[in-house]
């Protein structure tokens, strides 16, 4: 009986604390006045929404191994669950991007129209469709499959002719490049890569196109798509972490609580860490680190709360800081190790 009363009055005691730990707009202290930041994000980097890329894929044509809906569909699931949308462009847009896919570009101005345009809208759509934080580029520059026979071991004592062994190698490699908008210049590169091979006994090796339609090349195959879509998912969902804004500053002399311009759409979770920065002249991609903070249990769709605890740090805070999550650069994920080079 008394085990029995021990164990009841623990678990009313964790529940006590997890309701207390708990943080309600009720419990949120009275809104404190915010020194603004120099640097204004534009509106619709306040709404709250996940970033979101529009893809370009370019295949060299070689072989089948191209940027088709199996790579798409795991990369976007692997960013979703991160906070970031995978998309592909409007026929306008796209349009657009495909004349300046190379560096030999011969019409330059419909790219600036096109980043001018952007720029313009990023607060509303542009071709029907809302505007987006960066283009992805992916281009599979080399695909290779090759078979190589090999002889059996030589045996002078077997009466009758022994098979050798077909071996096969499927490589790819991919190119990723993420440009944001509206510069539109290589932010970061990717290069993903992968390699499989099998072997079976026979007296010769087929030939290439019986080979590509057996099913160890269809084995291969896949399993080269999963690494690459598994591997490629994992190196942006890395680099794009959820990113905000502080809004409002909320204290009463002993808490620090700051509204920011993410939530759970945006991939911000309760527990998270963050890197508070400032904004420079060149936006939001030159950011001065100026101290951490943890995303508290208070997370909306569009919004969250981070509690501060050092005082140092809150009287640096302004209004507009922005707000990013802290990930390892580690690729964490074995299966991916070698296979994504981070240029």
């Amino acid at each position: 009986m008394k085990r029995i009363l021990g164990l009841v009055t623990l678990w009313g005691l964790m529940l006590f604390v997890a309701g207390c730990s708990t943080l309600t707009r009720q419990q949120i202290p009275t809104e404190r006045p915010l020194p603004v930041a120099e640097h204004k994000p534009l509106p619709a980097e306040l709404k709250g929404d996940p970033i979101t890329l529009w893809l370009l894929a370019k295949n060299d044509g070689r072989d089948d191994l191209k940027v088709e809906s199996d790579i798409l569909q795991r990369w976007k699931e692997k960013l979703r669950k991160a906070g970031i949308q995978l998309k592909q462009p409007p026929a306008a847009a796209k349009g657009h991007m495909n004349r300046l896919f190379g560096t030999n570009n011969p019409n330059r101005k419909a790219l600036q129209d096109f980043i001018e345009t952007a720029e313009l809208n990023r607060s509303g759509e542009y071709a029907g469709q809302s505007i987006v934080d960066y283009i992805l580029e992916v281009n599979m520059n080399r695909s290779d499959f090759s078979q190589t026979y090999s002889d059996p071991i030589w045996c002078p004592v077997c009466e009758e002719k022994r098979p050798g062994s077909c071996e096969y190698t499927l490589e790819a490699h991919f190119d990723l490049k993420l440009k944001p908008l509206p510069e539109y210049r290589t932010l970061k590169s990717f290069w993903l890569e992968s390699s499989e091979n099998d072997d079976f006994d026979t007296f010769r090796c087929p030939t290439t196109s019986q080979s590509k339609s057996s099913m160890m090349y269809q084995n291969l195959r896949r399993d080269i798509i999963e690494d690459i879509a598994d591997c490629g998912g994992h190196a942006l969902a890395t680099y794009l972490t959820p990113t905000a804004y502080v809004l409002n500053y909320y204290s009463d002399g002993k808490v620090h609580y700051f509204e920011i311009s993410g939530g759970t759409a945006a991939g911000f979770v309760a527990g998270q860490t963050v890197q508070l920065g400032r904004v420079g002249a060149l936006g939001r991609h030159d950011v001065a680190p100026i101290g951490e903070a943890k995303v508290a249990s208070l997370v909306e769709p569009t919004r969250a709360i981070i509690e501060v605890t050092e005082l140092s740090l809150v009287e640096k805070i302004r209004k507009y800081d922005q707000v990013k999550v802290i990930r390892s650069d580690i690729i964490s994920d074995v299966s991916c190790t070698g296979k994504i080079s981070r240029l």
